[in-house]
């Protein structure tokens, strides 16, 4: 259960902020924002040609390698809501936690 509540790029606990889980349209995974914006890879201009991406950032999912176009806003990706109901439900339910998912770390 706890490896559904990590980003498969980073391995860090998601949360409700800058790790919010973010699911990628073309397979699926989720990674969390701050991977969506700061890491993951951006597509070449070479290969934005090839989408046709009048408008938004291309970026290449690390486990499929597909091509998808995310807005730069909120990279208008949807959010990952059953993983969110996860740390929700933890936070609240869970003494362990105190607080955060992430409280498992310390």
């Amino acid at each position: 259960m706890e490896q559904i509540l990590v980003c498969e790029n980073c391995s860090l606990d998601f949360n409700l902020e800058d790790k919010c889980p973010k699911i990628m349209p073309c397979c699926g995974n989720t990674f969390c924002l701050n991977c969506v914006t700061n890491v993951i890879q951006a597509a070449s201009e070479a290969e934005m040609a090839d989408m046709h991406a009048a408008q938004g950032i291309c970026k290449k999912c690390p486990s499929c390698n597909q091509l998808v176009v995310v807005s730069d806003t909120d990279h208008g990706l949807l959010n990952n809501n059953q993983v969110i109901k996860m740390i929700k439900h933890y936070h609240n339910h869970s003494p362990f936690l105190q607080g955060s998912v992430e409280a498992r770390a310390s």
